[in-house]
């Protein structure tokens, strides 16, 4: 119960790539013919490799997008891997492995190729001399060599771009050549779509610098903080931070999420979410909106620090199956966590990723929509922490579903704060937790707290019920939703 509260050999290689069978994903459950249709087709396409993460501010609602693109708009690996190696062998050097080429995918082609060969900065006019040569050689081979089959966009992209609002203006910036961007999108059919389009050797300096981002705001008539730019790389994310824009990491091209998620504001695995996070969800997909704190809740709350590596996590006893149960009814599942271990040094961002990854592996097939996270970090721009209600505001803005057909589950008062501040009219408090204890203990008035006066302290109890795990509480919270 409850209580209250040679070119052919080259371009045969680069083929090959678009004929991979597809990979197993995690799709989500859609409650629509046509949402349906797109489960299944991402189903075939990516792996989900963490949760949709959203850190802040939300990149929804911006006057322009501007795109990288290899490895977030086309799937060019094959052709640049076989290429970088040719002209290598031309030049009677090393060929590459793929570890090798997809670290020097941060740089510019030149700085790209002078690195392969063994040079670094340090090696002055060496290193820009060589990376010059290489680099002419690569552009004419490689450039020569795109279309559709060898640089086609990844599967969902073309959509992706469809899907962009007529009055939203479309920009592209690579660290390729200027040139080789224009022929991937022409290849693709959308060159007349992207009003600015930018490469490393027409803009004042390359990415991580932001320079090349502010060109393309400035021709576009936006301010950079009305731009959001989408990325694979780690510089791609300094670079919007750089300019003021915000960006979406994307999981699909030559980095993994623990390495790119500390460099930008929210993070996606296939391009649907990508599409969500810049437009919102899609009206008429869930029925109910849970919200659900993260540990105490989803995983064992093991005190301070917290859940700090991935051997740490431990899910909650029933928590699996309940999400399932939500999941089957309809409802849109977000997760708000407040991880201010990552501004205290004690955690990476890298490594919250990796047991995000983790969860994912332990939940059901079709676990959570979205994540949001507070890091703490002071003027990263970013939410803030929980009882501020910036997480809370952006989950529900983002799913689109009524407040009063949405709840927040915690173990925190921080958490039932953040709701109500928010507007939600039902919370739930799980118990088990030492958390969970200490702020049942406030709810019945036996403990005090200062995070809030005793008027909004009332509010809260007024519309919270107690429950031991979110799997007992599972069976009350869908008859309220």
């Amino acid at each position: 119960g409850f209580r209250l509260v040679g070119l052919l050999g080259l371009m045969a290689a680069c083929t090959d790539s678009f004929l991979l069978p597809c990979r197993n994903s995690l799709p989500r459950i859609y409650h629509t013919e046509a949402g349906a249709s797109r489960a299944v087709a991402k189903s075939c396409i990516m792996k989900q490799e963490v949760p949709v993460t959203y850190k802040g501010p939300l990149p929804r609602g911006k006057k322009a997008v501007i795109f990288d693109i290899d490895g977030t708009l086309c799937d060019s690996f094959k052709l640049a891997f076989s290429a970088t190696n040719q002209v290598l062998t031309n030049n009677n050097y090393q060929p590459i492995d793929e570890e090798q080429y997809h670290y020097g995918s941060r740089f510019t082609t030149p700085e790209r190729l002078a690195t392969h060969v063994g040079l670094s900065p340090i090696d002055g006019e060496k290193f820009k001399e060589v990376g010059s040569l290489l680099g002419r050689e690569f552009d004419q081979l490689y450039i020569g060599l795109v279309d559709e089959t060898t640089a086609g966009f990844y599967p969902g992209v073309h959509e992706l771009v469809a899907s962009i609002p007529a009055h939203v203006k479309i920009g592209a910036l690579t660290n390729a050549a200027c040139e080789y961007a224009e022929a991937v999108l022409r290849a693709n059919g959308v060159r007349e779509r992207f009003e600015v389009v930018h490469g490393a050797d027409d803009v004042p300096a390359p990415k991580p610098k932001p320079d090349g981002l502010l060109l393309c705001c400035h021709e576009l008539g936006v301010e950079p903080g009305d731009a959001v730019y989408i990325g694979d790389s780690p510089s791609d994310g300094r670079a919007a931070r750089s300019a003021g824009c915000s960006s979406i990491a994307v999981t699909w091209g030559a980095n993994k999420a623990s390495s790119l998620i500390a460099s930008f504001d929210t993070l996606v695995s296939d391009p649907w979410s990508c599409k969500e996070a810049l437009l919102g969800a899609e009206q008429g997909q869930f029925s109910a909106h849970l919200l659900l704190d993260r540990d105490g809740v989803l995983n064992e709350d093991i005190g301070r620090p917290g859940v700090i590596s991935v051997d740490q996590l431990r899910m909650e006893e029933g928590a699996s199956q309940a999400v399932q149960i939500f999941r089957e009814a309809g409802c849109r599942v977000s997760v708000v966590t407040n991880q201010n271990s990552i501004s205290k040094g004690i955690l990476k961002e890298s490594d919250m990723a990796d047991i995000h990854q983790r969860m994912l592996t332990e939940l059901p097939a079709s676990p959570v929509d979205d994540l949001y996270v507070s890091t703490g970090i002071a003027g990263s721009g970013g939410f803030r922490l929980k009882p501020a209600a910036d997480m809370m505001e952006a989950a529900l803005q983002q799913g689109g579903i009524e407040k009063s057909s949405t709840l927040m589950v915690g173990d925190k008062i921080s958490d039932l704060l953040a709701a109500h501040r928010a507007g939600i009219p039902k919370m739930v408090l799980l118990s088990r937790s030492h958390h969970g204890r200490h702020a049942e203990s406030v709810l019945l008035g036996e403990t005090t707290t200062d995070e809030c006066s005793v008027e909004e302290l009332r509010e809260v109890v007024a519309k919270t019920k107690i429950f031991t795990n979110l799997l007992t509480a599972s069976s009350w919270i869908l008859q309220e939703l």
